[in-house]
């Protein structure tokens, strides 16, 4: 037992190096998760004006899935995930006032929140 804390309070350099290594190896599964999106435009831009998230997907279409991550700090996959977890508390509580509704969709404010915490 002493040999375990010993080697856990003073990490040497083989240590580090695996951690280091690590971490490199996480950030590679990272990336290549990501790759699998696409981060060319179309041809035709798809102004769906019946989308279920127009601000999430204009950032997903115009600047890739990079963009997501670099502003919420979830990946679209993470993010997906995410919202399949809200979406139901979402959908009862979201413009339910007598008040007059907003035009952001639940996935939307789920976003631009998630956006301006990071930020």
């Amino acid at each position: 037992m002493s040999r375990r804390l010993s080697s856990q309070g003073n990490p040497n350099t083989r240590t580090m190096s695996q951690g280091v290594a690590m971490l490199a190896n996480l950030e590679e599964q990272r990336v290549q998760r990501r790759a699998r999106y696409a981060t060319v435009l179309r041809d035709e831009p798809d102004d769906d004006p019946d989308s279920s998230s127009p601000v999430y997907d204009g950032f997903l279409e115009t600047q890739g899935p990079e963009a997501i991550h670099s502003m919420t700090n979830f990946s679209p996959a993470e993010f997906s995930i995410l919202w399949a977890e809200l979406r139901t508390f979402l959908a009862r509580n979201w413009n339910t006032s007598s008040g007059r509704k907003s035009a952001v969709t639940a996935r939307d404010m789920l976003f631009m929140t998630l956006a301006t915490l990071k930020h």
